[in-house]
């Protein structure tokens, strides 16, 4: 920079003092994003299995309903109080959780008696065609 708006004695030989330049906020900018990295940096481990709580076991203790903090930090992410705990199965948690929803659901869809499952476009096709229809005993077509 050359506040006084002169070259001498401030800018390197040949080079002039050039005004209403960007650079103050250019300069910000990477100050914040280093900043930002260097911040970043402190927080080792998978980001995704970065969650709010208490503690580690609380965090893990809740882990479906908790909030994820992949940034690394609580301060606006977490409630009053909490920390973002890092390195909790949490993802591997709520994997598992909505993989046994899936199953509850599928199940649900084949609620009955599986040498009556056939195929059709609709109950009453099926019934009308059980003669010619296959049978999907498995409950999927």
């Amino acid at each position: 920079p050359c506040p006084q708006g002169y070259a001498d004695g401030v800018c390197p030989d040949g080079m002039a003092c050039i005004a209403d330049t960007p650079c103050p906020e250019i300069i910000q900018q990477e100050r914040d994003r280093e900043a930002q990295d260097e911040m970043e940096g402190q927080f080792e481990g998978d980001a995704s299995q970065r969650f709010c709580g208490y503690s580690w076991d609380d965090a893990v203790q809740n882990c479906l309903t908790t909030t994820p903090c992949p940034q690394g930090y609580a301060d606006g992410v977490c409630p009053d109080g909490m920390a973002c705990i890092a390195d909790t199965p949490c993802p591997e948690i709520i994997q598992q959780e909505r993989d046994r929803e899936a199953q509850d659901e599928m199940e649900g869809q084949f609620e009955g008696d599986a040498s009556q499952r056939f195929c059709g476009y609709s109950w009453d096709d099926a019934v009308q065609n059980c003669l010619t229809t296959t049978p999907c005993p498995q409950g999927y077509a």
